[in-house]
């Protein structure tokens, strides 16, 4: 968590959740309902302060999480299910 900014927002397309404002929302969030599988990354592009993160969870299913930084921390994170 030390890695969101205060004011971070984290985001879901498509799902039901969301959005949380500020780190500690975030956090509370992960705590309420912490991902049950794990991932594999496919590929990553960056473009200025923006990485996109093409991942595979292991039981099936794919989606991109884009992650905008505001210098070494991470104002934005969205998360998008294909």
């Amino acid at each position: 968590m030390a890695t969101f900014a205060e004011d971070a927002e984290m985001r879901f397309v498509g799902v039901p959740a969301g959005p949380f404002h500020g780190r500690e929302a975030i956090l509370a969030a992960y705590l309420e309902q912490p991902p049950d599988d794990t991932m594999t990354i496919d590929s990553v592009t960056t473009d200025g302060a923006t990485d996109r993160v093409r991942f595979r969870w292991d039981e099936g299913g794919a989606g991109t999480m884009t992650v905008t930084w505001r210098g070494d921390l991470v104002a934005v994170l969205e998360v998008a299910f294909d």
